[in-house]
């Protein structure tokens, strides 16, 4: 204002102008980023959501496959999943014009929110302009395998729920043991499927099986008739078989979406990434770090949101005899 006061001093219209933008100045310090987890920052802009329908991720894992024969929610925030803790519904004939009976059906409502899925791939600009096929093509390709491989291991683990990612399937989950008979293959496979599914309890809807793909083939051998579904994923241990009811499984994802960039400033580690220059007393400034624009280079960045809730008993068996 006063350079232009200087430079300017019979342009009214000019130093009206700048003394209307400098009353709006606000001089701010160092924040830290809006997060829906910290209080009056963001959190509270991250609303409930409703149960909708969304589309799976991909044929080729277990979560897919769940996902699709399970209850489908819209991420939109936190959200809270309905578990039925009683029911006295009083189903049964009654006559016509006869009162229907009133049954009494207890839901708790229990809590989930939507997860961060994320991961950056670096490569020089003489890697996109020579290779072939195109080295991008190539590099989204793999983080949508990588995805889901992801996904599958996180799934049929046994880590409890934290602040970044949902509990694994075998957390909290029953551990039966394999059948050791000595009835052979297929009574070894038929007991460890009765136990499994003794543990689920009743009033099961649509119980499946989980395993490996070696486990999958040696099924379909023993039992080539068996009704049950058999859901297959990679990241299934040798010797696991683990039951599951699909349609208590609660689920929802956002599309994943890959972004490509040239003038960022990566730390390259895959392991324990910071930030750039961290906060505090004494900055840490992180090690190695690479500048895309002056090693001519790029990036491609994924990010997806991804829940998930098991609402039902889990059983699972290791070391099969069959």
């Amino acid at each position: 204002m006063e350079v232009a006061q200087r430079l300017y001093p019979g342009d009214g219209r000019l130093l009206k102008i700048l003394s209307r933008m400098s009353s709006m100045t606000a001089f701010r310090a160092q924040v830290e980023p809006a997060m829906s987890v910290v209080p009056d920052w963001a959190g509270e802009l991250a609303d409930a959501g409703t149960v909708g329908m969304v589309q799976v991720l991909t044929p080729q894992s277990a979560y897919a496959s769940l996902a699709g024969r399970g209850l489908q929610v819209q991420l939109s925030g936190k959200i809270k999943v309905p578990i039925s803790v009683g029911s006295n519904s009083l189903f049964g004939f009654i006559t016509e014009g006869e009162p229907v009976p009133v049954g009494e059906l207890t839901l708790q409502g229990t809590p989930t929110q939507p997860y961060k899925v994320a991961s950056i791939s670096a490569y020089t600009a003489e890697v996109a302009k020579w290779s072939a096929p195109a080295i991008e093509g190539v590099i989204r390709q793999t983080m949508q395998r990588d995805f889901t491989v992801g996904v599958d291991a996180a799934l049929l683990s046994a880590n409890p729920a934290n602040a970044s990612r949902p509990a694994g399937l075998l957390n909290s989950a029953v551990q039966v043991p394999p059948s050791t008979s000595g009835a052979g293959g297929a009574g070894n496979l038929a007991a460890d499927i009765t136990s499994l599914l003794a543990a689920l309890g009743d009033d099961l809807i649509d119980p499946v099986l989980i395993c490996g793909t070696a486990e999958a083939a040696r099924l379909s051998i023993w039992a080539p008739q068996l009704a049950l579904p058999v859901l297959v994923s990679a990241q299934s241990p040798p010797g696991r078989l683990i039951a599951a009811d699909a349609a208590e499984f609660v689920s929802g994802e956002a599309p994943l979406v890959i972004d490509a960039g040239k003038d960022a400033t990566l730390h390259m580690e895959d392991t324990t990434p910071l930030p750039i220059v961290g906060g505090g007393a004494t900055p840490v400034t992180a090690s190695p770090v690479r500048s895309l624009w002056q090693t001519d280079s790029l990036a491609l960045r994924a990010i997806g949101f991804i829940s998930w809730r098991m609402r039902g008993p889990v059983a699972y068996i290791d070391g099969v005899v069959w």
